[in-house]
């Protein structure tokens, strides 16, 4: 498998692939890579060519922020706001190099990496109990009521 450094990739993605779907809730579990990921993300790379394996570690690392500093840098980064902490401008990258990827969501899903189960991970951290629902309930009971009554509605 391919190595860089003292990174044997093909080994954190299986580790990564056993775990990420179900267990992102018990860091021992990833406690190695979670502290790959803190030595790892925070220096530039350009010689590595797991491309994959370093944005699935630059995810991991978010997951380590605590909960306010993710809320709070991920709304700031939404709303274009000034870098108000020193995690932000690497969130940003992150989030850059994830969308000009040059692969299909097919690919992605095939090589392995649980890119979408860390950053739902992450999405999951930032999601506040007492948020309002996007979408008002009354918008949606017509196709509630088209489920509940099997009506097709165009």
């Amino acid at each position: 498998g391919y190595r860089y450094g003292d990174i044997d990739w093909d080994e954190v993605r299986t580790t990564l692939e056993v775990y990420a779907d179900k267990y992102m809730d018990r860091p021992q579990l990833l406690a190695k890579e979670f502290q790959l990921a803190s030595a790892y993300a925070l220096e530039y790379h350009p010689e590595n060519q797991c491309i994959l394996g370093d944005l699935a570690l630059r995810f991991l690392l978010w997951l380590q922020v605590d909960d306010g500093t993710l809320r709070s840098a991920v709304a700031t980064l939404a709303a274009g706001g000034p870098h108000e902490t020193g995690i932000e401008p690497l969130m940003e990258e992150t989030y850059n190099w994830f969308w000009s990827l040059q692969l299909s969501w097919a690919d992605l899903l095939a090589s392995g990496w649980p890119l979408f189960s860390i950053i739902a991970s992450v999405a999951e951290r930032v999601r506040e109990e007492t948020r309002e629902a996007c979408v008002a309930v009354e918008t949606l009971q017509l196709y509630v009521d088209s489920f509940d009554d099997a009506v097709y509605v165009p």
